[in-house]
């Protein structure tokens, strides 16, 4: 059996879009975490997995020839992992597109393999202080956990719930039919009726969740639209630990939050009978649907927090200008996303650095919202959709 191994996966790999099967994701996972515990020369981007390691992935030994790793081994390689992420510098929305791996080398001196990993891929790993500091958390997946699953599906929708989950706690956690087809990179004429994906795929990977991992799984509910299946709503209770190693790992995970349900628009996030306090000011300003992706993007920052709270202000009024509408909707949010990350990265700069002039042409003249304070905006903001909208 696998030794306790825990790896810390970047929130928006696991989201990320490859088709892989069992024992490659297996294998795939196994390469990260020795990148993650063997991080010393960043400069490389590489790993090296011993025999050892291999057994890990292959359970019968008769598999575990030069010959079977090789072929994974190429076919990691061969595999696209789609993501997203925020640029460092350019603090823009950035898709990731490359190979699982890089290339691969067999040393028959130690019988040890290097495998090499893209730049963005291995910073994603290793670079906790970074990625946290552009609002990308982690989640902690126990690998001896996750490699009980023999099937790839089942792999995925684990770390798909584990991202929303809270240990021993009952939550909701909605997915729609268009993001689980996306994230499981379901090709066009795969389970195209909702019963077969339902029957095939869903039940299949619940039932497995529910017998072989520390996680009880369920669906609530399924809501439709035009009498299709658009949402599936799931009861998820995990009772796998998230603090493995003591605060100073669960220090650098962002254990994000839900989806929003309709009842759920407010200044608070509601778990089942626990509530999670997350200060949204003008969240009358957002849809449902933009205040939900809102809170799950931004939910590390404190919005109570006089600099923040200003950035989000000039950002909500620089968006509802460049559209002219009275909330920020889906269309605009992506644009919203981009300026509040790179006001937030400003205001977590040195505070004797001035936040550079943005322009408005709220009435009608040239302004700088430097020159407000927060209270200030947020009149500007209540009149500015008074007189749009009256």
């Amino acid at each position: 059996m696998i030794k306790k191994e825990i790896l810390m996966q970047p929130n928006n790999i696991i989201k990320g879009k490859y088709t892989c099967t069992a024992l490659e994701n297996k294998l795939f996972y196994k390469i990260l975490f020795n990148a993650q515990k063997q991080n010393k020369d960043s400069s490389k981007y590489t790993c090296m997995l011993t025999r050892d390691d291999f057994k890990d992935v292959f359970k019968n030994n008769n598999d575990l020839t030069q010959k079977n790793i090789n072929d994974m081994l190429i076919t990691l390689h061969q595999t696209i992992l789609e993501f997203d992420y925020i640029d460092k510098d350019t603090k823009g929305l950035i898709t990731y597109k490359s190979g699982l791996i890089g290339e691969s080398k067999y040393i028959h001196d130690g019988d040890i393999y290097e495998i090499n990993l893209h730049e963005i891929l291995y910073k994603h790993i290793t670079d906790f202080l970074q990625m946290q500091q552009i609002g990308n958390g982690y989640t902690p997946l126990n690998l001896e956990l996750l490699f009980r699953f023999k099937g790839a599906y089942t792999q995925r929708l684990y770390t798909f719930f584990r991202l929303w989950s809270r240990e021993n706690k009952t939550v909701e956690v909605k997915y729609t039919l268009e993001n689980l087809r996306y994230y499981l990179k379901l090709e066009s004429d795969m389970y195209t009726e909702y019963k077969v994906f339902k029957q095939k795929l869903l039940k299949r990977a619940l039932k497995e969740i529910n017998e072989k991992g520390n996680m009880k799984v369920e669906i609530k509910e399924e809501i439709r639209k035009n009498r299709k299946v658009n949402e599936i709503v799931f009861l998820v209770k995990d009772n796998e630990t998230r603090k493995y190693f003591g605060e100073k790992v669960d220090a650098k995970e962002c254990i994000k939050k839900p989806e929003l349900t309709e009842t759920a628009v407010t200044n608070e996030i509601v778990i089942t009978n626990e509530i999670i306090d997350f200060y949204v000011p003008n969240k009358k300003l957002f849809t449902q649907k933009t205040l939900s992706d809102f809170m799950k993007d931004f939910c590390t920052y404190d919005f109570k927090d006089v600099n923040y709270k200003k950035a989000l202000q000039e950002s909500i009024l620089i968006t509802l200008e460049q559209d002219n509408e009275e909330k920020i909707k889906a269309k605009a949010y992506n644009y919203f996303k981009k300026t509040l990350n790179n006001k937030l990265v400003k205001a977590n700069s040195t505070s004797n650095k001035a936040i550079p002039t943005v322009k408005t042409r709220f009435h009608n003249i040239n302004q700088s919202f430097n020159k407000y304070s927060p209270d200030e905006l947020e009149k500007m903001l209540i009149e500015s959709q008074r007189d749009k909208f009256k």
